[in-house]
């Protein structure tokens, strides 16, 4: 028996992109997050000690502007990126009155976007999920019905 698994996922033509973001050294070794709006990063180099970092999207005082290669870091970019692309796309859908959209924070953010609504059953719609698929070493996205 053979089976297959269809995905709808769609990859982004260019596989590095240049990432930009906002970082600042951890105070502590073990020091809490931020919020659900920082990613914890260590910077790959010969040097062992390079300090850990925390990302974010905005700039906030006390953080540098920091750019890498995506190649470089692809998850640490799909966390960035993912970010700035759905929030675009859902800031896109609502301002032309499209669907309903809602972003879902999480480590991997999803987007839900709401096409009809049925009372007492739920809603009809898609998710969309900004992904690194390393098997085809690209990025894009990941669409599903719900």
């Amino acid at each position: 028996m053979q089976t297959e698994l269809q995905i709808n996922f769609f990859p982004i033509s260019t596989s590095n992109l240049r990432v930009s973001c906002y970082r600042r050294v951890c105070n502590l070794p073990n020091e809490k997050k931020p919020d659900v709006h920082h990613y914890q990063f260590k910077e790959r180099s010969e040097n062992k000690d390079s300090p850990c970092c925390w990302l974010t999207r905005n700039p906030h005082p006390g953080y540098e502007e920091y750019q890498f290669e995506s190649e470089k870091y692809p998850l640490t970019a799909r966390w960035v990126l993912s970010r700035q692309f759905l929030l675009e796309l859902q800031n896109e859908i609502i301002a032309n009155a499209l669907y309903k959209a809602r972003l879902v924070e999480s480590f991997s953010p999803k987007l839900e976007v709401m096409v009809k609504e049925i009372p007492g059953f739920g809603w009809q719609g898609f998710i969309v999920e900004f992904d690194w698929q390393p098997e085809l070493h690209r990025f894009g996205l990941y669409v599903n019905f719900h």
